[in-house]
């Protein structure tokens, strides 16, 4: 799994994942997302490129979500493929994180 980290404008960090957020996927971007979480109060994960995600990946995502919320933040997912979707929704992951469509639904999220 890779990860690329972009700043974006109004103190967003823009995540970009690529790949399976598999075990091992997660585990690989497990590290950086908590340092991340540590450094910033806004977060867009971009799952355009994610083909696939488990339980430990879904787990890396609500944990960071979690983190940032408790110290006033937010995490947004966006552009999930439709059954990296489905498999959230049937998680509930959607109750805990806003998925937005695109990039813009994300970004109006946090205004």
């Amino acid at each position: 799994m890779k990860m690329d980290v972009i700043s974006a404008e109004n103190g967003i960090t823009k995540l970009v994942l690529t790949g399976s957020m598999n075990i091992q996927g997660a585990l690989d971007v497990e590290p950086r997302f908590n340092e991340i979480v540590k450094t910033t109060d806004k977060i867009i994960v971009d799952l355009k490129d994610v083909s696939f995600l488990t339980s430990l990946g879904m787990r890396v995502l609500v944990m960071s979500a979690r983190a940032l919320r408790e110290k006033g933040g937010k995490l947004v997912l966006a552009n999930p493929q439709t059954e990296v979707e489905r498999v959230m929704k049937i998680a509930g992951i959607d109750t805990v994180i806003d998925i937005a469509p695109d990039l813009s639904t994300a970004i109006a999220l946090f205004r």
